[in-house]
């Protein structure tokens, strides 16, 4: 039976190795676990909160804030360059690391959300999600990366979202349109990942 502890030692001991870019998504990630008085107690002495209290707990809802985040990232918000050099090469600019930390958040509110009766809205906001990782294989000035750029740097668990996103498409289109959506967003994957979506892909296919 595995321990219920973490030992928060080791563990801050294997946090040193990430990356910055990590501890951006994770402290996006933890805004939205964090209570009120939690986030009072971790940011007190960087942080005042009044400026930020409201009389009601309100979110964004998914398709504007993706669609938000979609035009912000076409208007160059997140792009954000640097001189690059042999010992900065691997770095990502902040507004690189917080276009990672709000695409990520955004992805996982897709995956999260009730999918029936939210067809349509849920495929809108995956297909903007994914419009923007190909405009960044397209080298469009969505965000800046000094060495190997591509969508791939953002990590997407492909088949986990094509469990979500499937479904979305199929209740909403033809047999035909469903492939043909299908197709296109396939051409950002790899082969070998391809041929590992086509068992998803086949069995929300509609009948006709």
């Amino acid at each position: 039976m595995p321990s219920k502890y973490i030992d928060l030692e080791k563990l801050r001991a294997y946090l040193r190795h990430f990356p910055a870019v990590d501890f951006v998504v994770f402290v996006d990630r933890a805004l939205d676990e964090l209570s009120d008085e939690g986030l009072a107690r971790v940011l007190h002495d960087y942080v005042g909160l009044e400026e930020f209290r409201q009389s009601a707990p309100t979110e964004v809802p998914l398709l504007s804030a993706v669609e938000a985040f979609h035009a912000d990232a076409l208007r160059g918000t997140f792009y954000e360059d640097f001189d690059v050099n042999s010992r900065n090469y691997l770095e990502m600019s902040r507004g690189t690391q917080y276009f990672h930390a709000t695409f990520g958040r955004l992805l996982r509110r897709c995956l999260e959300a009730e999918r029936v009766g939210q067809e349509p809205e849920l495929a809108r906001a995956f297909g903007l999600l994914f419009d923007l990782m190909k405009r960044i294989d397209g080298d469009d000035r969505i965000v800046f990366y000094a060495d190997e750029s591509g969508s791939w740097q953002l990590c997407v668990v492909w088949p986990e979202v094509f469990q979500r996103w499937c479904p979305c498409v199929a209740a909403t289109t033809t047999s035909a349109e469903y492939l043909a959506a299908m197709r296109d967003i396939i051409e950002l994957l790899p082969s070998h990942r391809q041929d590992e979506l086509a068992k998803i892909i086949d069995y929300w296919q509609p009948k006709s």
